[in-house]
């Protein structure tokens, strides 16, 4: 299920962002992805 903010988009800038900077995938995992902090993903 795509968010609103998705709709816009032409296509999922989520991978690309994850292989951005370690700021910027902290950002997208937490904020975008709902990851919490305790994840090991974060």
């Amino acid at each position: 299920m795509k968010t609103k903010w998705q709709e816009k988009l032409n296509g999922n800038p989520i991978p690309w962002l994850l292989e951005s900077n370690p700021w910027t995938k902290y950002k997208v995992l937490t904020e975008l992805l709902n990851k919490p902090d305790s994840s090991s993903e974060v």
